[in-house]
C-alpha cells in the first residue's frame, strides 16, 4: 500500500474526469461488459475457477489418509501460486494467455476424469498444479484482450465479482453434490465445470475475433 500511494503520487491523478457514481451509471457499465466477449471472458473463465478452488480445498483433505493429509493440505494451493508465478510467465512466451486459460481447464478437466487412475491425494495434487495456469493466466487475459483502460477496469470487475460469486455458491454447490451422489459423483461434477468453462471460453473467442479492439 505504501509503495503503491508513492507510485501514484508521482503519477498524478488517473481519471481527473471520472463521472459521479451512480447505480444508473454502474448498471449501463454492468451491461456493456456482459455484453462484450472481450470484456466478460476473463471473468466468465474466472467463475468456474472459483466455483472449484475454495470448495476442493474444503472438501478434498476431509476425505485423504490421516497420514499426510496436513501436508497435502498445505501444498495444494502453493502450487498453484508456484506454477503462477513460474510456469505461466514462461509459457505466455509461446501462447496468449486467454488460451493459456483454455489449456488450464482442459487439463483440469482430464485430471478429474482420470481420478479412477489416481489416488486422491496425487489426482488434487496435479490438479492443483494444472489450476495455476489458470489463476495467473486469467488476469494476464485481461489486457491482452483489452487495450483501453475503461474495458480493462470493466474486466477487473467482472473478474472480482464473479469470483465472489464462485466463492460464495462453489461449496454448497459441491457438498450438496457429495452428500447426494458421493465422491464419484462429486468428481464427475467438477469435471464437468471446467467442461462447461472451456466451452463457454471458446464461444467468447468465436465472438471476441469479430469484435472490435476495446
Amino acid at each position: 500500500a505504501g509503495l503503491l500511494a508513492l507510485l501514484l503520487r508521482q503519477g498524478g491523478v488517473i481519471a481527473p474526469n471520472a463521472p459521479s457514481l451512480q447505480l444508473s451509471a454502474v448498471l449501463s457499465d454492468l451491461v456493456r461488459g456482459c455484453r462484450s466477449a472481450r470484456i466478460a471472458a476473463p471473468g466468465a473463465g474466472w467463475l468456474f475457477y472459483t466455483l472449484t478452488f475454495v470448495s476442493l480445498l474444503a472438501i478434498l483433505p476431509d476425505r485423504m489418509p490421516a497420514e499426510g493429509r496436513e501436508d497435502i493440505l498445505t501444498l495444494l494451493p502453493l502450487l498453484g501460486i508456484v506454477v503462477s508465478l513460474t510456469l505461466v510467465p514462461a509459457l505466455m512466451k509461446a501462447v496468449s494467455a486467454s488460451t493459456l486459460v483454455m489449456i488450464g481447464f482442459a487439463g483440469a478437466m482430464v485430471t478429474a476424469m482420470l481420478s479412477g487412475s489416481l489416488s486422491l491425494s496425487a489426482m488434487a495434487l496435479l490438479l492443483f498444479a494444472i489450476l495455476g495456469l489458470i489463476q495467473g493466466a486469467s488476469f494476464a487475459a485481461v489486457p491482452e484482450l483489452n487495450h483501453g483502460a475503461q474495458a480493462r477496469t470493466l474486466s477487473f470487475g467482472l473478474v472480482a465479482q464473479t469470483g465472489n460469486i464462485g466463492n460464495l455458491t462453489g461449496t454448497p454447490l459441491l457438498l450438496f453434490v457429495l452428500d447426494q451422489g458421493g465422491e464419484t459423483t462429486l468428481i464427475w461434477c467438477v469435471a464437468l465445470i471446467y467442461g462447461a468453462a472451456l466451452a463457454i471460453l471458446l464461444l467468447y473467442r468465436s465472438r471476441y475475433r469479430r469484435e472490435p479492439q476495446t
